[in-house]
């Protein structure tokens, strides 16, 4: 009796873990792959209790204990990381904008910072432009501006004194 309880309960458990996945997966890309271990969770939860043995999950579920210190560095990773992936996607964006605008660029750097803790600032978005796009340097200011409000520093690349800042 008490394999056939095992039994319903491991089944129950894995179609609901299976709803779950099923519901979580991203794309078809990865359809393949889940159904294969979806199929291989499934026969273990069936074979298992037939065989005598339990799902121990207790070696996955031992917390680890953090230490102040050890807190304090997680917290500054995951605001570089953040502040690091922010400044990756406004780069990404103007680079965006200007190449809506035909404008070409070569280089974008984008800087911020963390206010309060509740709050990401944009401290400078440095452009340089190639020499043949001189021309649109004002336009690529004012699209920036507009677009993500703050003013940009436009420089030209390869001529003497040629920068201009907004």
């Amino acid at each position: 009796m008490d394999t056939l309880r095992n039994t319903a309960v491991s089944l129950c458990i894995t179609f609901t873990v299976t709803g779950m996945l099923s519901m979580l997966m991203p794309g078809e890309s990865w359809n393949r792959f889940a159904k294969f271990v979806v199929r291989l969770f499934l026969l273990l939860c069936l074979v298992l209790p037939f065989l005598g043995g339990e799902l121990d999950f207790s070696q996955w579920t031992s917390v680890t204990a953090f230490s102040p210190q050890s807190a304090d560095q997680l917290s500054d990773l995951a605001q570089t990381q953040l502040l690091e992936t922010f400044c990756d996607n406004l780069e990404k964006e103007s680079k965006n904008i200007l190449d809506e605008n035909n404008i070409q660029t070569e280089k974008i750097t984008a800087e911020a910072h963390i206010v309060d803790e509740q709050r990401i600032d944009i401290s400078n978005i440095r452009i340089t432009l190639p020499p043949e796009s001189a021309d649109m340097a004002q336009k690529a200011e004012d699209l920036i501006q507009e677009t993500l409000g703050v003013e940009p520093e436009i420089s030209i690349s390869q001529q003497t004194g040629g920068e201009k800042n907004g």
